[in-house]
């Protein structure tokens, strides 16, 4: 079943969000503070859960902004993307009014437009490279498809191309950063579920300081 971001991007901030408030609530209490020492919990033992909790809030707030990036760069190529397949799709048309079988295959006219991004441009390139030959270039002019017209659509592939790596960049650093972030996240869960456990039982014989204990 494909993982809910959405959803555990949520649980994620709700445990960090916890986390700090239960360190805090111990930290400003010497009553909880006096109760856990005997157990281990003293004030150097809970700055640990606290840089835990730093290193975690620091890693999300860090995914957060590398996905942002990712979905801008992929919107961004989508847009470069609609442009380059707009023109090619014109562009064969005018091949095909004008040319049949091996002439317009030559031309990138012949079959479907390729789905795959890469092989798209691959075709496409090499399409508008053969068209800016004569006698092509001379008879596709007519149709508006001029040198100028043809090097601009060239341009506008260069264009995708980049789109495309800056985009598979933001899109690997968004997946960097989310390994990072729920590392992070899963030791300061570890940490805190450790602690939650033994209070749990420090604090039997004190139920009034149970109740300040944020479990």
């Amino acid at each position: 079943m494909p993982r809910d971001n959405s959803l555990q991007n949520k649980a994620h901030a709700n445990a960090i969000g916890s986390s700090e408030r239960l360190l805090k609530s111990i930290q400003g209490s010497p009553e909880l503070l006096l109760a856990l020492a005997p157990s281990g919990y003293n004030e150097q033992r809970l700055s640990i859960g606290m840089k835990l909790f730093a290193t975690a809030q620091t890693k999300f707030a860090a995914r957060q902004e590398a996905m942002a990036v990712a979905t801008a760069a992929i919107a961004t190529r989508k847009k470069a993307y609609d442009v380059a397949k707009t023109e090619f799709v014109s562009y064969r048309t005018a091949v095909q009014v004008n040319y049949k079988t091996a002439e317009r295959a030559n031309l990138g006219a012949s079959g479907r437009v390729a789905t795959d991004g890469d092989k798209f441009i691959t075709n496409a390139r090499s399409a508008y490279s053969t068209a800016l030959t004569s006698p092509y270039l001379e008879k596709l002019s007519e149709f508006g498809f001029t040198k100028e017209r043809l090097t601009a659509a060239l341009a506008n592939l260069e264009t995708l191309t980049n789109e495309n790596s800056t985009a598979d960049n933001a899109t690997s650093k968004a997946q960097n950063a989310t390994e990072a972030r729920d590392v992070a996240v899963e030791a300061l869960n570890t940490w805190v579920m450790q602690l939650r456990k033994i209070a749990k039982d420090a604090l039997q014989k004190h139920p009034d300081l149970l109740s300040l204990f944020k479990a």
